[in-house]
């Protein structure tokens, strides 16, 4: 089972340098074994409404990325609950120094550690973070 970090829904759903070879990655995966959570919800929102600030996108353009992302809620991905459990793991994590992250980004380790699954990310410092936490992950 794979679990989606925010970097990789922004990418597949925005128009971003590895996005058209991400989109062709994805199209490969099994529906079944797609997953994201609610805390992804919040970051994919926040990750576009700061691409439009920052104008890197139009306000037409998140639109469309922000309903497109909730076609694939509905129809590619099933969504967690983020138990308070995963908040206090999150909190254990970032208080390590050989982890070194910011609490958004240990609350996705927390949820895939419980969950048992294989994080998702395009971010090397979670990939590393999960490699020393001993987390399955891949960097499609």
């Amino acid at each position: 089972m794979l679990y989606f970090d925010s970097s990789v829904l922004v990418c597949l759903l925005s128009s971003e340098t590895r996005t058209e070879a991400l989109q062709a990655w994805f199209s490969k995966q099994d529906a079944d074994e797609l997953h994201v959570s609610d805390w992804n919800v919040s970051e994919f929102y926040s990750a576009m409404a700061f691409k439009k600030r920052t104008q890197q996108v139009t306000a037409e353009q998140r639109l469309g990325a922000e309903q497109v992302f909730e076609a694939y809620l509905r129809r590619y991905f099933k969504t967690l609950p983020v138990p308070s459990a995963c908040f206090r793991r999150a909190a254990e994590i970032v208080r390590r120094e050989d982890v070194n992250l910011r609490a958004p980004d240990a609350l996705h380790l927390a949820i895939v550690e419980a969950n048992g699954m294989k994080l998702c990310t395009l971010d090397k410092k979670m990939h590393e973070a999960a490699g020393i936490l001993e987390i399955d992950c891949l960097m499609p």
